[in-house]
């Protein structure tokens, strides 16, 4: 299976799928008019791209060797999506702008034939969802005013579990924001403003312990073992949880490296995804 990347249209691309045994060349590229902000594949190798809505599109299906078999439009004919996962039927979940009707949060069949809005209406933008092993949801929002961060979780029939908002005194970075959850029901969440904050919630949504850092959050990845990996501006770092404290394992890079995203794969070999590393 490949290796898929998604980012900012450049050359008239915005979707690359390259060898897992590593390489410069990408095996297939794709274009689907405007920048990409997520993707997600089935265990057929199906690949599922949300990004920057472009001809009143903004999620894309391809096949494992890069044919579009599906495309469609959630929402308005200029709602961006900014985040996507599947449920373990291949029910596809996606998040973003809100739509004319002020949902952010959407469901559609592995076809992309229809589109159901999920949760309540709201004027916030929903950037990032998290799924479990039970088909939990987790969602992340932030308000209008960039001075809110909600948290929400919803079981696999889309009933609300819990609901809790952060307020800051500064604006929200959009771009600097994870979300992950552990298959027990508890998550952790990082988000930056001022400076960059990892937080523990547990399974009431309650917050628990966290982890303030002077330099921006990016991404979070629970892995297979339930360490917490973290992309801080310059460093990548490993954290396990216990007894409300997050303890560092280890941190790697400098003051020019970030990884924006992470992803591992089955045997658990973590993947990273920025800009910096060396060669």
């Amino acid at each position: 299976m490949s290796v898929i990347l998604v980012g900012e249209r450049e050359s008239s691309k915005s979707v690359w799928a390259y060898p897992n045994s590593g390489g410069a060349t990408p095996t297939w590229t794709a274009d689907t008019g405007g920048h990409t902000n997520a993707v997600v594949t089935d265990d057929s190798g199906n690949v599922y791209v949300v990004g920057e809505n472009s001809s009143s599109k903004n999620i894309w299906k391809y096949s494992a060797t890069g044919s579009l078999t599906a495309s469609y439009n959630v929402g308005a004919a200029t709602t961006d999506l900014h985040d996507i996962k599947l449920l373990s039927d291949g029910t596809v979940v996606a998040c973003g702008e809100p739509d004319g009707a002020n949902y952010s949060l959407f469901t559609l069949d592995a076809a992309l034939s229809s589109a159901t809005q999920r949760g309540e209406a709201t004027t916030d933008t929903t950037y990032r969802i998290a799924v479990d092993t039970s088909d939990n949801i987790y969602c992340l929002r932030i308000s209008t005013n960039l001075r809110a961060l909600t948290r929400k979780k919803y079981n696999s029939s889309f009933v609300e579990q819990f609901t809790g908002t952060i307020g800051v005194g500064s604006d929200l970075s959009v771009t600097a924001l994870g979300l992950d959850c552990f298959n027990n029901g508890n998550s952790v969440l990082c988000f930056t403003y001022s400076a960059g904050v990892l937080y523990y919630v547990d399974i009431a949504g309650d917050l628990g312990g966290f982890k303030s850092s002077a330099n921006n959050c990016h991404a979070v990845l629970i892995g297979s073992d339930d360490s917490v990996y973290l992309s801080s501006e310059g460093f990548i770092e490993k954290y396990t949880y216990s007894d409300g404290a997050f303890s560092n394992i280890w941190s790697a890079g400098d003051d020019g490296t970030f990884a924006s995203n992470f992803a591992q794969n089955s045997n658990g070999t973590l993947y990273e995804f920025g800009y910096g590393f060396p060669e």
